[in-house]
């Protein structure tokens, strides 16, 4: 043609492009580990489809280590009902495996496969993959708790801050730790207190000494299976402490009067006299300073002398005058209170015979002593 050959061959350069795949990854299980990663791909999991007939096209397990699964979350996936459920699953790196042995294999006909987005993902209706509940001990959980405190009030409750609720209480526990290789699981966000059945190992103040306290929890996660039950108590050991309970005596609103009788005895005592009241940093003193029925009253009172106080004699205006309160409380359980004054410090002297009373002298004017009318005649 045109005076060229009609036959013959011609080379020029060209271009083989790599064909491009699809893949297929077998179902994969794992039991709860605290991450998302898929654990345990073989070579064998790994199918190839669009491989040219007469190809062979498969991996060894170097080249299908580079392939990374990855499940939708962490967690254990549940239905309404709480039943286990599959979950969404991806994979990637696929024409990193496929590289890796193509280089070590030249020969192979994986140099000649490509697949395309490098990777396959799965729905949970497919049903690819799961992570199920872990099973676990009770003893396998590293508790770490805070010290518990509170004021007596004449039971073994626990209370945060004054606040008996199940999330204030759970304030005491720092951490519950499970531990999966180098994977350190926290569970304390899954973990409930029981209420009533927390408490001390008794009621007392125990002269300042600790207490032992057991905390009453339920596992409401859905990662781990607790072999035993997924409610349990836990006791911590010397973590609990007691103070005592603060009681003042208002002595500003008491006012004891008589009129003049030749001694100085004052004839109220005891509850009569005077009330301990439940001491508050802002003056709003409870009514309910004592809590145990079987702690006796037994205060007294004096004026200082038992006479008239005169402000001004001449004008028949009487003062107040100091009197003498002997503060007394004596029963089993009077060394788990303290009396305090209006700052909220101990009082002093405050002495305790056997720790069966407290005692407390103290000198305030509000009584008065009002003079006798006489009737000349």
């Amino acid at each position: 043609i045109n005076g060229n050959p009609t036959t013959g061959t011609v080379t020029k350069a060209g271009d083989i492009y790599k064909k491009t795949l699809t893949a297929d990854v077998a179902r994969k299980d794992k039991a709860y580990d605290g991450t998302a990663a898929v654990k345990g791909l073989a070579a064998g999991d790994i199918t190839f489809h669009g491989v040219v007939n007469g190809d062979t096209l498969r991996l060894d397990q170097a080249a299908t280590d580079k392939i990374q699964g990855a499940y939708a979350d962490s967690n254990v996936s549940r239905d309404a009902n709480g039943n286990v459920v599959d979950k969404a699953v991806s994979y990637t790196g696929f024409n990193d495996a496929l590289n890796n042995y193509a280089a070590r294999n030249t020969a192979s006909d994986a140099k000649n496969y490509r697949l395309e987005n490098d990777g396959v993902s799965y729905t949970a209706a497919q049903r690819k993959g799961r992570i199920n509940p872990r099973s676990i001990n009770q003893g396998d959980i590293t508790f770490d708790f805070k010290n518990a405190t509170k004021e007596y009030e004449g039971d073994t409750s626990v209370k945060y801050h004054g606040k008996s609720d199940a999330d204030s209480v759970k304030n005491y526990l720092n951490r519950a730790t499970y531990q999966i290789g180098t994977q350190t699981i926290d569970l304390k966000k899954d973990l409930t207190v029981n209420t009533a059945s927390t408490r001390y190992d008794n009621a007392n103040v125990n002269g300042g000494a600790s207490h032992d306290v057991t905390y009453a929890l339920t596992y409401t996660g859905g990662n781990f299976e607790i072999i035993g039950g997924h409610t349990f108590t836990k006791t911590a050991t010397n973590s609990g402490y007691i103070t005592p309970r603060k009681l003042i005596t208002d002595l500003k609103s008491l006012a004891p009067i008589k009129t003049y009788d030749g001694i100085s005895n004052i004839a109220a005592q005891g509850k009569d006299l005077v009330n301990f009241k439940h001491y508050s940093a802002d003056g709003k003193h409870g009514a309910d300073g004592i809590v145990d029925s079987d702690i006796k009253n037994d205060s007294t009172a004096e004026f200082v002398d038992k006479n008239v106080a005169w402000e001004d004699y001449a004008s028949g205006k009487v003062k107040n005058k100091d009197v003498i309160y002997k503060l007394l409380l004596s029963g089993d359980k009077t060394a788990n209170y303290e009396l305090i004054d209006e700052n909220g410090h101990a009082v002093s002297p405050q002495t305790s015979a056997g720790k069966t009373t407290i005692r407390h002298d103290v000198t305030a004017a509000t009584g008065r002593i009002n003079p006798v009318d006489i009737m000349l005649k």
